[in-house]
């Protein structure tokens, strides 16, 4: 671990001894607010066991000794069998009784006082400390059964001002004055005020008729308080998504989720302020220390561990205000190469299921018939694994041929699933024609493109499948020849968000073009979508720039990854590249644009640059990416097709 609290001490001893030039100041102690209810207080048990603690179940002692998930969590240990001590980032919290707890970051900075249990701020400070050359200290201000509506509440929602919002304030004005006093090694290094955490909800979640119609105002209000309390009009924030027992909340507490969410897509916070989805992260109570504390998430190590993480990754986030995920690529492990030998395997999507397995939707069509006959052939199946980095198994054909009367009554391909609410949503490309594989293109069939969805409530189906395509060529726009491609995402503010690939008529026929990329947005999942009129992911003089868009959004702004089809926006040949836009309609490439080439590395250390890298698409772990997709062929010869999966750099993803 590093150490530059003893690196400044040093640095002041050598100064004073020596006559040679001065050295750097030091840079200023990033500092950060947690702020929140007994969630923040720290509820998560690290090794107590016995019958009162359900025997051990869910503990950081058991994550441990999980040889599966244990990896995630070994740089919580010392080498010394005790819990780390990590002394380039520092914890102070003054709880409302015991004395005041200070010092650097390890298991214990939590209400009870103890070396047994945290909070969220164990991991946030891990990735804070990892990305920060600065010392960092984390003031944590929490209280057990404390509202927004009252306890908390900011002085511009009017009112009597709440007793913990005074006390927050003036325990942070304390922190910051008394910092040289508590930790030495900052004297002369100055702060900065870095950024403020918000993970609370429950108690006014108990009020549904007063606390939760104002809670969303209430939080803008505290954003905008803490930032005229601190001179800090654009410091940034990070809301944590009320987490309690539930995977899918309902009634009132539903609807605090939305209205934390909606606090941080507001207008005024743009790129300041994000909200962070953690309601992935509950585990069952009985695979817990505490089955029967929901509202302190039964007291689940891994659930404290991974809010921590995402809080931290959201503050990341807004710190730079970029992603970058070609350097999150990690080493691709032969378990998440997908492949069958008698069918080539294209495209590839999944979602997590509520019976907690991975559910992959794939295009599939007999190798027999060579490549071009997925435009014939191909077929949308389904198949499930455990784990997102695990061995799936075909299990069935989510979308089968239905017959040449429907519009995608031979071919289904190109899907991407996503779950809005309590329904699953498989968008697909389909079409129709006369069935007749050719080593050509069938152009009856391409050019038959159409691009529909289909719906379940649940990864396993039935999928229900509509007798009109939800997006169809449009006489004299640019995407009259056919339409294939589709991705979809909710929109900042609500409502549904679609780009895919328009062909238009032209050019020279049968392939026509140009090739371009439209938008379209509705109101529902399953439609009607309205066209936009400009297109996107456009490069002058280009009629074939790029295709296979996936898009989603992230900290209240729209990210895209298409396949760059000749290095027209990276530069660097056959590829992926990323793209950002505020609105979703218009689209600038992002600073770093190049997701991928077609070079890959496997974990055994091997790696291969193969013919094509295509289809990209996000698993998508409370938001935030966690593995890349990818369609691969090996050659030109196009024998043979798989998919695999890329995991990303994220200690969101607890894999094998």
């Amino acid at each position: 671990m590093n150490n530059r609290a003893a690196q400044i001490a040093s640095a002041a001893l050598l100064l004073a001894a020596t006559a040679a030039p001065a050295a750097p100041k030091p840079l200023p102690v990033k500092v950060f607010i947690l702020a929140g209810q007994s969630n923040m207080e720290g509820q998560a048990v690290a090794d107590l066991a016995g019958k009162d603690y359900n025997e051990g179940r869910g503990t950081l002692a058991a994550l441990l000794a999980d040889p599966v998930k244990g990896p995630l969590f070994m740089h919580l240990k010392g080498a010394d069998g005790k819990w780390a001590v990590r002394d380039d980032v520092w914890v102070r919290y003054e709880r409302e009784r015991g004395p005041l707890l200070a010092g650097p970051l390890t298991v214990g900075f939590s209400v009870y006082g103890d070396k047994h249990h945290f909070g969220p701020e164990l991991q946030f400070g891990h990735v804070m400390g990892d990305a920060l050359n600065n010392q960092v200290l984390l003031i944590k201000t929490a209280w057990g059964g404390k509202s927004l509506y009252k306890d908390f509440r900011p002085p511009s929602s009017g009112g009597e001002v709440g007793n913990y919002y005074t006390l927050m304030i003036a325990q942070v004005r304390t922190a910051l004055a008394n910092m040289e006093n508590e930790f030495p090694a900052t004297k002369g290094c100055g702060y900065e005020l870095a950024g403020f955490v918000w993970y609370h909800g429950w108690n006014d979640g108990c009020e549904p008729k007063t606390a939760v119609p104002e809670y969303e105002q209430n939080l803008a209000n505290l954003i905008n308080d803490v930032r005229k309390e601190f001179n800090a009009p654009k410091l940034p924030v990070v809301i944590g998504e009320l987490t309690g027992p539930w995977v899918e909340a309902t009634g009132t507490w539903d609807t605090l989720r939305k209205a934390q969410a909606a606090a941080a897509a507001r207008a005024e916070f743009a790129e300041t302020v994000t909200f962070v989805e953690t309601h992935g992260f509950v585990r069952k109570p009985e695979d817990s220390p505490n089955p029967g504390h929901g509202h302190h998430e039964f007291g689940n190590a891994e659930t404290y561990f991974l809010v921590g993480d995402a809080l931290a990754q959201g503050m990341k986030r807004l710190g730079n205000g970029e992603l970058d995920i070609g350097a999150m690529l990690q080493p691709v492990p032969l378990t998440a190469k997908f492949s069958d030998p008698d069918y080539y395997i294209w495209c590839g999507t999944m979602v997590r299921g509520d019976d907690g397995k991975c559910h992959l939707f794939y295009s599939r069509w007999p190798r027999k018939l060579g490549h071009n006959a997925w435009v014939t052939h191909s077929e949308v199946a389904h198949a499930v694994a455990d784990e997102p980095l695990g061995a799936f198994r075909h299990v069935a054909v989510a979308l089968p041929a239905r017959g040449t009367a429907f519009w995608d009554g031979l071919c289904t391909h190109n899907p991407t699933v996503r779950r809005f609410g309590n329904k699953f949503y498989l968008y697909y490309m389909g079409n129709t024609g006369d069935g007749v594989a050719m080593k050509t293109l069938n152009w009856r069939h391409r050019n038959n493109q159409r691009i529909g969805v289909a719906v379940a409530d649940s990864p396993n189906g039935p999928w229900q499948r509509f007798d009109q395509p939800l997006i169809a060529p449009t006489p004299g726009f640019f995407d009259a020849l056919c339409c294939a491609n589709p991705t979809v995402t909710d929109r900042v503010g609500g409502g549904y968000l679609m780009v895919y690939k328009a062909v238009g008529d032209t050019n020279k026929l049968p392939f026509g073009g140009p090739v371009l990329h439209a938008v379209a947005v509705s109101d529902s999942p399953t439609g009607p979508f309205q066209k936009q009129p400009n297109p996107v992911f456009k490069k002058e003089g280009v009629a074939f720039a790029a295709e296979d868009p996936f898009i989603w959004t992230q900290d209240n702004r729209y990210w895209a990854i298409v396949k760059d089809n000749a290095g027209y926006f990276t530069q660097r040949g056959k590829g992926t590249a990323l793209f950002k836009s505020s609105d979703g309609l218009d689209w600038k490439l992002a600073k770093h644009a190049l997701v991928a080439t077609t070079e890959i590395t496997w974990a055994d250390g091997r790696k291969q640059t193969l013919n094509s890298l295509e289809r990209p698409q996000l698993f998508l772990d409370n938001g935030n990416p966690s593995l890349l997709l990818f369609a691969c062929d090996e050659d030109g010869k196009r024998e043979h097709s798989f998919n695999v999966r890329v995991p990303l750099h994220s200690a969101n993803t607890v894999e094998p």
